[in-house]
């Protein structure tokens, strides 16, 4: 999932670096995009740090508690970017060749949305009943492949936008 990502943004900025100067909308379009996509990759890192420190909890139920809390509160801050991010470049007005390209990033982002969600439902679920519920995982797990598929799409859109 993280190179997916990657590989958008560099797509993002590579045509970021490209494109001409003059404030068009197009320019305006490619320099939005391109913030927008690093403030949600900057909330998607803080999923993936929440996923990667979940997957080694500590020792004892009560202390693996206790660090779900804390991730529970990361994820409802990266959410709360991420909508952010998502309500924004929802409210654009973009130039029809970047139109498909905007469809896809928002799709992608509404999917890694949805599995940031899942996984925020997984941890509280634990809180509460103190079990882990391994199916609670494969829903994020579908959602996160769909977040990928989607990045490549608009990956492959903004090179056909150029």
């Amino acid at each position: 999932m993280k190179v997916g990502l990657v590989v958008w943004t560099i797509g993002v900025a590579l045509l970021l670096s490209m494109s001409a100067c003059g404030g068009t909308s197009t320019d305006d379009y490619v320099r939005d995009i391109s913030l927008l996509a690093d403030q949600y990759n900057s909330a998607r890192d803080v999923v993936d740090e929440v996923i990667k420190a979940e997957a080694n909890p500590p020792g004892t139920v009560q202390e693996a508690v206790q660090a779900a809390r804390q991730w529970i509160f990361r994820l409802e801050s990266a959410t709360t970017e991420i909508n952010s991010a998502y309500k924004a470049l929802g409210s654009k007005d973009v130039p029809n060749k970047y139109q498909e390209h905007q469809r896809a990033t928002l799709s992608a982002w509404r999917a890694g949305i949805e599995a940031t969600t899942t996984v925020k439902l997984y941890l509280e679920t634990f809180v509460t009943t103190r079990r882990i519920d391994h199916s609670l995982l494969i829903t994020p797990n579908r959602l996160f492949a769909e977040e990928d598929r989607f990045q490549l799409e608009a990956r492959h859109a903004l090179q056909g936008a150029r």
